[in-house]
């Protein structure tokens, strides 16, 4: 579970690796606070990925910023050196910076054969898809033979640098580390930058011996629970994140007490022809899931608002139930992105983080025989339109913002 945290600044010197590890899961990094003052934004960790939101995280290598690459996804094939930061045309920008040489501490595969080196990771998401943690760089294979991946050379290693399951989502910034496991043969190893992107760094290229420069990451600090909460049925609580689960049977799908007027059934992830539903409706991914976005009403933020500035300001309820026949969901990539009528994410506008008056979107995962309850607050821009927000990250469907 992800704490929210007000933004400050803060100097993160990461462990060398060995016998004095101090970044464990669940944290944004290690050292000592320094607060620079800088109030803007937020920042939280989620399961060791250190995420802000409302503040671009100052995306650096060993001191010095990334080199661009301009990159269009699933169509460009391209393999660059570590310190390049791949810009993806559908949003999203993924930095793996040059590995330092590691001493596991405890890792879960056998070291005998295999070099290790640290790498850290920055992404910045301004795509309609969730990244992540344990996805960058996690698909490695030998240079020229995709097909040749490496399981084990993402390691865990329990108490140095276990694995980052936080997520980026949306409109987010990220950062973490990760440690991964080389064969010792000197041969060039390629690590994606997401799956089927056919984009990757060069692991070997610029590794160094010994610790890299410090990195300036914010600091983190608790916020207050949110003034507005869905409501729980007797028998069930709202949890921290602000959002309540149950069976299904416990936590019928309602909107102000009314049914689902209509239900659109889907049936593949791979329909990329926009199906358009109304709040009031469910959206069913056949034998996975459904959610159901109820009818909104406008809300006044408070000053902190991320986005702020935005034409209005709405707050729906909606809910995500899994049948039995489906599988564990990520309850936070449901209607995460405000998009276009290309489906396109609309700058300026998406989920709300405003903390005292809404739940920010809640990184929970339900499964089977399971529902979720939770608020869904937008920021919608004042011209243009019409906007809709995204179902989920894997489809194409969307709700009218009405």
């Amino acid at each position: 579970m992800a704490t929210a945290l007000v933004l400050g600044l803060s100097a993160c010197q990461p462990s060398p690796g060995g016998s004095d590890p101090t970044v464990t899961k669940g944290t944004g990094g290690s050292g000592s606070a320094a607060p620079s003052g800088t109030s803007a934004g937020v920042a939280f960790t989620d399961n060791g990925v250190f995420v802000v939101k409302g503040q671009q995280l100052a995306v650096t290598c060993n001191g010095a910023p990334p080199t661009d690459r301009d990159v269009r996804q699933f169509k460009d094939v391209v393999d660059v050196a570590p310190g390049t930061r791949l810009r993806v045309d559908d949003g999203a920008s993924y930095t793996l910076c040059p590995g330092t040489a590691y001493k596991p501490v405890a890792p879960m595969v056998p070291t005998a054969g295999f070099d290790f080196y640290r790498y850290r990771v920055w992404v910045e998401n301004a795509s309609r898809h969730v990244i992540y943690g344990p996805v960058v760089g996690t698909t490695v294979y030998p240079a020229g033979k995709p097909k040749e991946t490496l399981p084990d050379a993402f390691i865990d290693d329990g108490d140095g640098y276990p694995w980052p399951y936080g997520a980026v989502y949306p409109g987010e910034s990220g950062t973490w580390e990760i440690v991964m496991a080389l064969p010792s043969d000197g041969k060039a190893y390629l690590g994606d930058s997401q799956v089927g992107y056919q984009l990757a760094w060069r692991l070997r290229d610029g590794v160094t011996a010994g610790p890299p420069a410090p990195v300036t990451l914010p600091t983190p600090t608790t916020l207050p629970t949110a003034r507005r909460l869905p409501t729980a049925p007797a028998g069930l609580t709202v949890s921290p994140e602000g959002v309540v689960v149950g069976k299904s049977a416990q936590l019928p799908t309602e909107c102000n007490g009314v049914p689902p007027t209509r239900t659109v059934t889907v049936a593949s992830l791979l329909k990329e022809t926009p199906t358009t539903l109304r709040p009031g409706e469910s959206l069913e991914l056949a034998g996975f899931y459904t959610a159901t976005l109820c009818p909104g009403e406008t809300f006044q933020p408070t000053g902190g608002v991320i986005p702020s500035g935005a034409g209005s300001y709405r707050v729906y309820t909606a809910y995500v139930s899994v049948p039995m026949t489906g599988i564990p969901v990520d309850v936070g990539s449901f209607f995460a992105t405000v998009v276009d009528p290309a489906v396109k994410p609309v700058p300026g506008s998406g989920r709300v983080w405003d903390p005292t008056e809404v739940p920010y979107l809640p990184r929970k995962t339900i499964g089977r025989g399971e529902t979720a309850k939770f608020l869904v607050a937008v920021a919608i821009p004042a011209t243009g339109g019409p906007y809709s927000i995204a179902a989920n990250e894997g489809l194409y469907s969307v709700f009218s913002l009405e």
